[in-house]
């Protein structure tokens, strides 16, 4: 289906995690939200942007041992003279990612070190599907993580659409 391309708040796309609240409360993770209420929208599909956020919480509920925290926050940020961009950010506790598999996470059928994995779950589509979501919003979304000290998802979203050209 072709992407709306209408305004999305940063609140509505921090809170589309809450709906995975009970998930992580089940498995004793505190799910936090930090959203600047200066942040402006988005212009993009609203449903496709929440699906991404909603997947990179239940990654970060998966790899997050029980007492562990994960912090879901939204700011506008100055992207180094380029355009104004909204900043999505998943932070978790968890158990974090080699450099050189956080390289490779975002392409397709890739799954991570199957000693890390805590179940059998998932296709290694999800973050593959992100990076596409994401891409096609003019966005890009990238990961810094510490083996042991867990993991940040960065999504940087533009909020101004790019002139067309025609």
């Amino acid at each position: 289906r072709p992407l709306k391309r209408e305004p999305v708040s940063a609140v509505s796309l921090v809170e589309a995690a809450d709906r995975l609240r009970p998930l992580a409360a089940e498995r004793h993770i505190e799910l936090r939200f930090d959203v600047d209420g200066r942040t402006p929208p988005v212009p993009g599909d609203g449903t496709a942007l929440a699906q991404v956020v909603r997947n990179l919480v239940h990654n970060a509920i998966k790899f997050t041992p029980p007492e562990g925290c994960i912090t879901v926050g939204a700011r506008e940020v100055d992207a180094d003279g380029g355009p104004r961009m909204v900043e999505v950010r998943v932070a978790d506790t968890g158990c974090g990612i080699p450099a050189d598999e956080a390289a490779r996470i975002f392409e397709r059928f890739y799954k991570a070190d199957k000693s890390r994995q805590r179940d059998g779950e998932g296709t290694g589509l999800g973050l593959a599907i992100a990076r596409h979501t994401v891409e096609l919003h003019g966005g890009r979304i990238s990961v810094e993580s510490e083996p042991g000290e867990g993991s940040t998802f960065i999504v940087r979203l533009p909020i101004d659409l790019p002139a067309t050209r025609g």
